[in-house]
This record gives C-alpha cells, structure tokens and sequence, in this order.
C-alpha cells in the first residue's frame, strides 16, 4: 500500500523490433484495478530501436494499493527493464 499523495511513475521500454502502431500502452491503477490513476499509449515511432527509454506518468492517489501495468498489443517486440514509482513531495 502507498499513502496518498502524487507521484510519478517510470516506465523503462526499449522497442526491439520493427513495427508499426502503438507499441505499448502504459497505466496506473487502484483499488485492484478499479479506477485508472493515469494512461498513456507508446507509439512504435516514438521508441527509438534498442534504445532503452523512460515513459511517465504523473498521478494522484488516494491511498492504499497500486497497480503499474504494461498492455503490449504485438505490434513490434519490446523488452520492459524497470518501473520506478516516485513520490512528488511539494
């Protein structure tokens, strides 16, 4: 469980292959996956290939557990390293 707040969320992709379309879908969710904090699509051009890169997202919270998750839809392979969660302290 996180305390509420705002945060920051790192996604660390690189595209390892070809492709076209969107590469990946990035979210945060709460409340086992109830209420979406925070999304954003990843397009195949933005991601360089085998370029290793950090997508964010910035959210509100309002307590208690998380979920990060990662949708690959197929349209290019890619490989996912890490993903940070930060707290943004006012």
């Amino acid at each position: 469980p996180f305390p509420s707040g705002r945060y920051l969320a790192l996604f660390q992709i690189k595209r390892s292959g070809v492709g076209v379309g969107n590469l990946a879908r990035i979210d945060v969710h709460s409340e086992g996956g109830k209420n979406e904090a925070a999304a954003r699509a990843i397009s195949v051009s933005e991601a360089g290939l085998k370029l290793w890169r950090y997508y964010t997202l910035e959210f509100k919270h309002q307590g208690g557990a998380l979920e990060t998750r990662i949708f690959w839809p197929g349209k290019a392979s890619l490989e996912v390293g890490e993903i940070l969660l930060w707290e943004i302290i006012p």
